[in-house]
């Protein structure tokens, strides 16, 4: 996963052996707020003491952060894949981009596309997996 927007100045300050490892901490804290933003927003309490509901529609919980979050923390490396759902219940399948090929094959491909297999929203996918990630952080770590 790629840390979206890290300001690159900061990133040449830091030695080309241990940028990697700083990019896994960024990630680690970042994922540890969002974790922490989530759960704030989810166990808010709705109503106050005297019954009245409290103003909790700007509270973004772990759905609206991994929309918010999916496409910048995944960002480019659902690109390399080739998503089809091949039977709904159990979730999507990824398959590796290949190279070009020939009219036939691409012929024969596009009849066994029409047997069921449905086109999946990358987009979606990034932001179940972040919101995924955000919501299990604690169990993660």
């Amino acid at each position: 996963m790629v840390v979206a927007n890290i300001p690159l100045a900061l990133l040449r300050s830091v030695g080309q052996g241990s940028r990697a490892l700083w990019i896994l901490e960024a990630q680690e804290k970042l994922f540890g707020l969002l974790s922490v933003i989530g759960r704030a927003a989810e166990t808010a309490a709705r109503k106050d003491e005297l019954g009245r509901p409290l103003p909790t529609s700007d509270l973004m919980g772990y759905t609206a952060l991994g929309i918010i979050f999916g496409p910048l923390i995944v960002g480019d490396l659902l690109g390399s894949y080739d998503m089809k759902l091949d039977n709904p219940s159990p979730g999507p399948v990824l398959l590796p981009v290949t190279p070009p090929t020939l009219k036939l094959e691409r012929q024969r491909n596009d009849n066994l596309e029409d047997a069921g297999l449905q086109a999946v929203n990358k987009a979606h996918v990034a932001n179940d997996v972040t919101e995924m990630l955000i919501t299990n952080w604690r169990e993660i770590l």
